[in-house]
């Protein structure tokens, strides 16, 4: 699913608002949500989507493990979840991730902390999908 990450940009860019406040340097993962699951260390993959200067950019690059993964946020994907963002959401992304992590098909895990996130520009995006650790005051 992850191996067209200029299908990948192009997602992105459709919804280039919600990521214009982010630092360049930010950095989200997703990975299959059977390879965080996986007892046996095996090497993977990640899609990192980076905030760059001129927008986002989405590359694959080697996944060794939850402690090893250069991102501030990490989602994993359940197998529901993949077949959805494969085929493309009417939605949006945001929507469709906020959708499947209600549905308990995607997990998020903060990679940073809070004050991190927030000082990086995660505020909005977060909400938007539905990530509320960071409050609904804002």
């Amino acid at each position: 699913m992850f191996d067209d990450a200029a299908r990948w940009e192009r997602t992105l860019e459709a919804e280039s608002a919600l990521f214009e406040p982010l630092r360049p340097g930010s950095r989200i993962g997703l990975v299959a949500e059977t390879v965080i699951a996986s007892r046996h260390r095996r090497p993977s993959e990640l899609l990192v989507c980076e905030r760059v200067a001129s927008g986002m950019r989405a590359a694959l690059e080697p996944y060794a493990g939850f402690e090893s993964a250069a991102v501030d946020l990490l989602i994993a994907l359940d197998e529901d979840a993949m077949r959805t963002l494969e085929s493309g959401s009417e939605a949006g992304l945001s929507r469709t991730l906020r959708r499947l992590a209600r549905g308990g098909h995607a997990l998020f895990f903060a990679r940073r902390s809070r004050a991190e996130l927030e000082d990086a520009g995660y505020d909005d995006l977060l909400y938007e999908i539905g990530f509320a650790y960071l409050g609904t005051c804002r």
